[in-house]
């Protein structure tokens, strides 16, 4: 009944890793040792392992194992390599006994290093301590701050042998009022330390009262290193065969030191005594006797496990020796085969506790991969609840949306400032009556054009020039298209600046959540608006001088015309038709303008040949005219304005929404994360519980 529930939950154990082998390396080492386990089981032996530094005595232990059918009918024999370990090695580093800060009564964290030759000696009072007689050549560690530590409390110390180059170290408790505890287990007497090993002293977890310690080994140290030999002892009973001329070396104690740390049903060390004579014998006799005082002392456990015997290994040296034992010879051999058939009087016990020892190795490596991954997934949901500060995705969310909101409403605010504001400055910028307007300027550089008198093909006229290399028509248009260019650049530049200023407010309202680097997608508002392309019209070209006929070259009633702009002299012809000599002093006033030829008429010279309102009237048509040009110039660079405007809003919606794209697949993969975290740690709580039926249904 009780094997078949062990194979119940063999079978159940191994389903258990099997499910779960891509998932984790541990679990593939875990399932190809249940595969070993599960050999054994069905092979239902006893199992034998034979070690020895001298291949033909393993080979001699092996031939008689095999030579007796009733004993191949109950044991499995197999011959394992010696370890390969020098008595030379080098002493690895020592381990380090590190004493854990503890906040609450200040203890700092403090590293002790461990020497072979030294033992520490652990207590609260330091003089009880540096009187005891083990704290001689003791290092003390002195532990007041804790009331619930013993005077006298622990020793740590070396135990390997002298022979040994490989170092084991245990901790004793000294009978110490509230115990020593190895990973909250108490102790009773000494026990060997692992690395990695939680010391705590007066209670099984650290507190005020309660020191606490760590076993700290190097990677590379012995202690680690035995951890893998320990993997070879493997079997119910060992074997380990050694010749009388060196009957144990350094590795050979390290093997039994091995062997005893193993869950084993005997252990059999056989001195081949092949060609001793008496006094050999008896020396090895002694040395065994010896080695019974030692093994007896250094390993209780083995107390009533160990066969030391010699025995004569040679008539199996060969495997189809068939040369007949001496009769004393066959009763040695008879007692140490009688003792092996005594043991398989308990085989299916033998097995059921090996196995189960086994199963409780693999069961304790899936608790422990198992804890390593609730650990690791606690870390994992501390540092996703880190990156949201403490706070749920709903919370986030809502901040996010309340600070998208507040962009823009800044965002409206802002460009309705910027669409009044420029209507207000181009209304004030064209009106007539403000000083210092565009339409004031105009009239400005059109009353300081100059009045020069010309002569072409006869004809004496006065006609406005500029001071520029142009014409007074492109002269008066390039006056139009820098003053809307500085106009435009100013007004630009203000908008450009309150954009500029939005998209950083707005990034820095928005950039909210510290574990999100949050893209900027706002780009920098350019500086100036190009608008030279609106004002590449071509105009209309307006006159803008007046001109007399010189009397010699009239060919009819209609000559001595005074000409004003782009219409048609008024004066001159009204006074042609109305008043007959206004022709005669037409005449005059060609004739007279012709001394000033190709000079520039003061004021003055003006009034003295009375033309000065002529001219005026001149540059006021030419104002009028000018003053058309230059509205619709403004209408279209503020036409340019408003459309790069409605661009830039645009463009920042667009950057809204690749800012708040960034946001979905933040909290997206946050949430796909922590959704993930909660399916793996509900998978491990069931892995746990079913663990747990497996472990009940072991135990039964």
């Amino acid at each position: 009944m009780q094997f078949n529930k062990q194979v119940q939950a063999f079978q159940e154990i191994r389903k258990f890793a099997h499910i779960r082998i891509d998932s984790s390396p541990v679990y593939k080492e875990i399932s190809q040792e249940l595969n070993t386990i599960g050999e054994y089981i069905n092979a239902n032996k006893l199992t034998i392992q034979i070690f020895s530094q001298f291949p033909p005595l393993s080979q001699g232990i092996y031939n008689f194992l095999s030579s007796n059918q009733s004993l191949q009918q109950f044991y499995q024999v197999t011959i394992s390599e010696f370890p390969k370990i020098s008595s030379k090695s080098p002493i690895n580093s020592p381990p380090t006994l590190i004493l854990k800060s503890n906040p609450t009564n200040g203890q700092q964290e403090t590293r002790y290093q461990l020497s072979p030759n030294q033992q520490i000696l652990i207590g609260r009072d330091y003089q009880r301590l540096s009187q005891d007689i083990r704290g001689q050549n003791s290092q003390l560690i002195v532990l007041s701050g804790y009331s619930k530590i013993s005077s006298v409390h622990a020793q740590i110390q070396n135990v390997n042998s002298p022979e040994s180059n490989y170092l084991n170290w245990q901790i004793c408790d000294l009978n110490a009022t509230n115990g020593t505890y190895i990973n909250g287990d108490r102790i009773q007497g000494c026990r060997i330390l692992n690395p990695g090993d939680r010391i705590t002293l007066a209670y099984p977890s650290p507190s005020e009262k309660a020191a606490e310690f760590i076993f700290h080994c190097p990677p590379n140290s012995s202690t680690n290193n035995n951890q893998e030999l320990e993997k070879l002892i493997e079997s119910n009973i060992i074997f380990l065969v050694v010749t009388h001329q060196q009957l144990i070396t350094a590795s050979e104690y390290l093997l039994i030191d091995l062997v005893s740390k193993a869950q084993i049903s005997g252990f059999i060390l056989i001195v081949d005594t092949s060609g001793a004579n008496e006094q050999i014998i008896k020396n090895v006799d002694s040395e065994l006797a010896n080695l019974h005082n030692l093994l007896t002392v250094k390993y209780p456990l083995l107390s009533n496990k160990y066969l030391l015997t010699k025995l004569p290994l040679y008539s199996f040296y060969q495997q189809d020796s068939s040369t007949p034992l001496h009769p004393t010879i066959q009763q040695q051999f008879e007692r140490l085969y009688s003792i092996l058939m005594n043991l398989t009087q308990n085989k299916d016990e033998i097995i059921f506790s090996q196995v189960n020892s086994k199963l409780n190795v693999q069961i304790f490596r899936i608790e422990e991969l198992i804890n390593q991954q609730e650990t690791t997934l606690k870390k994992n949901i501390q540092r996703t609840e880190e990156l949201l500060q403490y706070q749920s995705i709903d919370d986030w969310r809502e901040q996010v949306r309340k600070a998208f909101n507040r962009v823009r409403e800044e965002k409206s605010e802002i460009f309705n400032y910027s669409n009044n504001n420029l209507r207000r400055s181009s209304t004030d910028f064209i009106a007539p009556f403000i000083s210092g307007s565009f339409l004031q300027k105009l009239k400005l550089f059109i009353d300081k054009l100059n009045p020069v008198v010309t002569n072409q093909d006869g004809n004496v006229g006065i006609e406005l020039q500029s001071e520029m290399n142009l014409n007074t028509h492109e002269a008066i248009l390039q006056f139009c298209k820098d003053e809307l260019t500085s106009w435009v650049d100013q007004e630009w530049n203000r908008i450009s600046h309150g954009l500029n200023s939005l998209n950083q407010n707005s990034y820095m309202t928005l950039n909210c959540l510290p574990s999100l680097k949050l893209k900027n997608s706002f780009n920098p508002i350019a500086s100036k608006i190009n608008i030279q392309e609106s004002l590449q019209v071509s105009f209309v070209e307006i006159q803008n001088s007046m001109s007399f006929q010189d009397a010699k070259h009239q060919n009819d009633n209609s000559a001595n015309l005074l000409m004003f702009g782009s219409q048609i002299a008024t004066v001159a012809i009204m006074a042609a038709i109305q008043n007959p000599m206004a022709i005669i002093q037409g005449v005059g006033l060609a004739r007279m303008l012709m001394t000033f030829r190709g000079t520039n008429l003061n004021r003055e010279q003006l009034q003295t040949l009375k033309l000065d309102q002529t001219v005026d009237n001149l540059k006021q048509n030419l104002f009028n005219f000018y003053q058309g040009i230059a509205r619709y110039m403004l209408d279209r660079v503020i036409q340019d304005m408003n459309t790069t405007l409605v661009a830039e809003d645009k463009q920042f919606r667009k950057s809204l929404e690749a800012i708040e794209e960034q946001f979905n697949t933040y909290f997206n993969e946050i949430k796909r994360i922590i959704e993930g975290y909660r399916i793996k740690q509900h998978s491990l709580t069931q892995e746990r519980i079913l663990l747990d039926q497996i472990k009940q249904l072991e135990r039964v």
